[in-house]
């Protein structure tokens, strides 16, 4: 019998929403002096200020301006998560969400320290945060689009929501996404893995080349769309389509699908390790 698909809003709550209540005045008024008196912070800023030029088709080339600006400085992983705390104050930078993804990547890449925090909640949906990321990063609160993007190695643990192409074009390394994400999770990836606690919108393996990619929670139609590799696994419900133009790989379904895709090229779909499609 087939089992209508449960899905979860994908949202992000306003940043003004998250902090009322929570943190009297004079707690931010101390945060934010002793944010001013880091040098270093001072010089992040003044980079940040200063990289006005932005567009959002050449990600790769501001990605390496920023890290080209920032190679040479000394600082630590406490200044980059310092840094994550006071970008609220540039939320109405031209095209912020995708600029801050890559200026706090490029940070984590070029510093010596392995472990990062990042703090977001107090921000919109940050995109392209990892991009080409070998470091072990920990982000208390939401992801926007692209996380991971071309990620290299490393280990990503969001522990709100993420957006849409998480882990678009990933080679290696590990994403976690504790609540929901967005639709084409795993887009053109060719290695590593991404686990998701909660539910994903449409598309989820999109694409798949290579890699592992699970889904704890319940899929939107078309699970496997376009996969040429690696392995898909769903534990919820997936919606209709699965596997709809499918070359090669595998998925695994754990729960119902309202059905699998008449237009499957190749590869192998599972119902509880059952072989129900091959081609």
């Amino acid at each position: 019998m087939e089992v209508a698909v449960a899905r979860k809003t994908y949202s992000h709550p306003a940043a003004s929403s998250r902090f009322g209540g929570f943190r009297p005045e004079s707690e931010r008024s101390v945060r934010s002096m002793r944010v001013e008196m880091n040098p270093v912070l001072e010089e992040m800023k003044h980079i940040w200020r200063t990289h006005n030029r932005f567009e959002f088709f050449y990600t790769g080339k501001h990605y390496s301006e920023i890290f080209r600006r920032i190679k040479g400085m000394e600082y630590s992983a406490r200044d980059v998560e310092a840094f994550s705390n006071v970008l609220e104050g540039f939320q109405n930078d031209f095209d912020f969400p995708l600029k801050v993804g890559l200026f706090l990547s490029a940070l984590i890449n070029n510093c010596a320290a392995e472990e990062f925090v990042i703090h977001t909640a107090h921000l919109p949906p940050i995109d392209g945060l990892g991009y080409r990321n070998r470091k072990n990063i920990l982000v208390k609160g939401n992801a926007g689009d692209d996380l991971g993007e071309k990620m290299e190695g490393g280990t990503m643990t969001v522990e709100g929501h993420a957006g849409s192409c998480a882990g678009n074009k990933m080679r290696n390394g590990t994403i976690i996404v504790e609540g929901d994400i967005g639709c084409n999770t795993g887009f053109r990836m060719v290695g590593g893995d991404i686990t998701v606690r909660g539910d994903a919108g449409y598309g989820f393996g999109r694409m798949l080349i290579g890699g592992v990619i699970v889904l704890e929670g319940n899929a939107g139609l078309g699970v496997g769309h376009e996969m040429k590799g690696g392995i898909i696994t769903v534990g919820g419900n997936a919606g209709d389509d699965v596997g709809a133009s499918m070359w090669s790989g595998e998925i695994h379904l754990l729960g119902d699908s309202f059905g699998l895709s008449p237009h499957l090229h190749g590869g192998k779909i599972f119902h509880n390790s059952d072989l129900i499609l091959s081609k």
